[in-house]
């Protein structure tokens, strides 16, 4: 069975605004989604955030394009009544409300994994976390 992985907001900003250093690595990492290596999952939250952020980073009119094209390729997980409320009564273990509610997105979504740059935002993870070179390596050795 395919596991399912939890892609932070970062990386996903790193991938669609090419951003460097990040761009290559966060490549191979979609790569290997790509190849059916593993499920690609984001919150509902990463297309506000991106949303938001990309208008400034690529343009207002690429945008749109950008995130309809990037919401086909991936699954969607949802930020519903059940994970706001878990996320502001057991969010406290995090930096902020934001990582709450991924974490307890990926949760409800059965991931297997998280992939971000900053580990440390989910050091209180019950699934394991990984740096996106890590996750590769993983998936290439096995």
């Amino acid at each position: 069975m395919t596991p399912k992985v939890f892609i932070d907001t970062n990386l996903v900003l790193d991938l669609l605004a090419h951003r460097k250093p990040f761009y290559h690595e966060v490549q191979m990492l979609f790569s290997l989604a790509d190849q059916g290596k593993f499920i690609p999952c984001v919150s509902t939250i990463t297309f506000c955030n991106g949303a938001y952020i990309l208008r400034k980073e690529i343009g207002i009119d690429k945008m749109p394009k950008v995130l309809r094209r990037f919401a086909e390729f991936v699954t969607i997980t949802s930020v519903d009544n059940t994970v706001v409320r878990r996320s502001l009564e057991e969010g406290c273990k995090f930096r902020d409300i934001e990582d709450a509610m991924q974490y307890y997105s990926a949760i409800d979504s059965n991931c297997e994994c998280i992939i971000t740059r900053n580990i440390k935002d989910f050091k209180f993870s019950e699934i394991p976390v990984f740096t996106p070179l890590e996750y590769i390596t993983r998936v290439v050795e096995n």
